[in-house]
């Protein structure tokens, strides 16, 4: 009888043992992708809906391809993460922000009002644009 209660204590204690561990190992996938998992933002307009200029910007070596790029009032402004670490895009004035684009992903802005709009990435200091709508 001694034996058998043993027995029910020890597989009750395994089975403790090993729930915690599936616990621990789950919180700890979950934090993983809170940290570090991309974040997903969507465009301000679909490109393939959108009916106007568009133009194509890629952040390569980081650096945005090309740095400085002239367009009309209403064209749409594509930047694609070319790089193989996140990236961003964030108007120095407020005006658009990407969030943290990882490789492949693309971001893109509609330019309303003429005017010059510099930009950077956050997540990498020296990169910086400029896009001038005329």
């Amino acid at each position: 009888m001694a034996e058998q209660k043993n027995e029910k204590v020890k597989k009750s204690n395994t089975t403790s043992w090993v729930a915690g561990i599936v616990i621990i190992v789950l919180v700890a996938i979950g934090l993983y992708y809170y940290v570090y998992a991309p974040s997903v933002v969507a465009p301000v307009v679909a490109p393939s809906v959108f009916s106007g200029n568009v133009e194509n910007l890629r952040m390569l070596e980081f650096t945005y391809l090309p740095p400085t790029l002239t367009v009309s009032v209403g064209t749409m402004v594509n930047w694609t993460n070319g790089d193989k670490v996140p990236s961003d895009v964030v108007s120095n004035d407020g005006l658009f922000n990407s969030g943290s684009m990882d490789t492949g992903a693309s971001y893109s802005y509609v330019f309303e009002s003429a005017g010059t709009y510099e930009y950077h990435s956050s997540l990498h200091p020296t990169m910086k644009g400029k896009i001038i709508v005329q």
